[in-house]
């Protein structure tokens, strides 16, 4: 339900460090409370429970007591969390364009592009296609990571533990480079 807490690494050219701890710690608590609303809510419909040891039905015998609300609720809990994770994700966007473009384009100028791409995106694809896109992008992006690993353990390391590192990385980037190339959308 709460999602993008590493959201507040991208936002230190705009707010002040205790801005940034104080958006996390909210976030923390906000997820917390929720789980403990959650088990509270539960706790009442354990009545419920087959006696004896539960088993994998024992789910479908207590939802039974809750189902004229359940579909409000997940339809309430998807959308929340999709809100969520997309205000999460379109902060952490900007955050990088801001950081790898040295603060050129800040974060807040580059959210309208970054909204007119998503959306572009969605109307140009099937969504197994955006998900496969999606992939590619992340595991192009962590292929990128595993290259500049290599290329700092080589700066940093020496002996064994170099080659070590540098072959583990290399295989890990070779490994994102094939799902970038050959990744398909599961359809």
């Amino acid at each position: 339900m709460v999602q993008g807490f590493e959201t507040s690494r991208y936002i230190g050219a705009e707010y002040t460090a205790k801005t940034r701890h104080d958006t996390m710690r909210l976030a923390q608590i906000s997820s917390a409370l929720i789980y403990v609303v959650f088990v509270i809510l539960v706790v009442p419909i354990l009545v419920y429970l087959p006696s004896g040891k539960p088993d994998e039905t024992a789910i479908i015998t207590i939802t039974k007591h809750v189902t004229w609300v359940l579909p409000f609720l997940l339809v309430i809990a998807a959308f929340m969390s999709q809100l969520s994770a997309a205000i999460a994700d379109t902060v952490g966007a900007g955050g990088l364009v801001s950081e790898e473009t040295k603060q050129k384009i800040p974060a807040r100028a580059s959210y309208p592009i970054l909204i007119a791409l998503s959306i572009t995106l969605i109307w140009l694809f099937d969504i197994f296609q955006v998900i496969s896109i999606a992939s590619r992008a992340f595991a192009f992006y962590y292929m990128m990571q595993a290259v500049i690993a290599v290329l700092v353990a080589g700066r940093t390391l020496s002996g064994t533990h170099k080659i070590r590192l540098q072959l583990w990385y290399g295989f890990l980037a070779v490994v994102l480079a094939f799902i970038v190339l050959f990744a398909l959308p599961a359809e």
